[in-house]
């Protein structure tokens, strides 16, 4: 994957690489970027310090240190977890880079008006079901992402019943996502995400059923998704989707 990623390197242009969790995928980057004769950049090395916090208003407050800024950047993001900490914090470094004459403070605006669809994106009020509390829309389809997602939600709700909504495409490992659901969630429902992918709900169901979930499961997401919600409704639980971009379509369709 880190190879591929390295197929946006082009020729003696200036790369900036992410954190990345193995130094192997770093290790790629730079042979690739000595090959092109690319200058390469880690943002772990220029960074001085970040943190953030969640705040009431549903925000993600977010403190970015570096030599490389005129004063330490502060501002409050709605996109929210520790992955996006990472990615503002590329993002920032990138302007500094290419327009560095544009000033903290901008950068500042830009960050508090980023919005990523389907990226831990929570909604409040939602049409057609106005009795759901919360709806929390996340496309994560790997170990990582998935994992990633639901320690945001831990850190965000970590008194809150929380209902969990998931699809998976036949080609996403299942397998090893399966695991990281046990303990976490009051219902389990189980569906394909549409129809525009291709599915494997029956090995969705072994996986869940092997890491000894309890779960529902239908494979009409039509029908099911509102049924769910109103569920989640009668529950007085958050509802968690996720597991596929796919169904976050299907369900904002609902």
């Amino acid at each position: 994957i880190a190879y591929e990623k390295a197929g946006i390197i082009k020729e003696g242009v200036p790369v900036l690489i992410g954190h990345q969790k193995y130094e192997e995928a770093n290790e790629v980057f730079k042979k690739v970027s000595a090959e092109k004769k690319a200058p390469v950049y880690f943002v772990d090395d220029m960074i001085d310090e970040m943190n953030y916090r969640y705040t009431e208003m549903g925000l993600m407050e977010v403190n970015i240190s570096s030599k490389y800024f005129s004063r330490q950047i502060h501002t409050f993001m709605p996109m929210l977890g520790s992955m996006q900490l990472q990615n503002a914090a590329l993002a920032a470094m990138a302007i500094r880079f290419i327009l560095p004459e544009v000033d903290v403070k901008t950068i500042e605006r830009g960050l508090s008006n980023s919005m990523l669809p389907g990226r831990f994106e929570i909604l409040h009020s939602v049409r057609n079901f106005p009795e759901l509390e919360t709806l929390i829309l996340d496309g994560a389809h790997t170990v990582n992402s998935v994992n990633l997602t639901i320690n945001t939600l831990k850190e965000i709700y970590p008194d809150k019943k929380v209902n969990l909504l998931f699809a998976c495409a036949a080609d996403k490992d299942v397998k090893d996502m399966a695991p990281l659901f046990k303990g976490n969630f009051n219902h389990i429902f189980l569906t394909k995400p549409g129809n525009v992918k291709e599915s494997d709900i029956g090995r969705a169901r072994e996986a869940f059923e092997e890491n000894g979930l309890d779960f529902i499961y239908e494979e009409d997401f039509g029908k099911f998704i509102p049924h769910v919600m109103k569920q989640t409704a009668r529950d007085g639980a958050i509802l968690l989707v996720t597991g596929s971009f796919y169904l976050v379509a299907e369900v904002k369709k609902a």
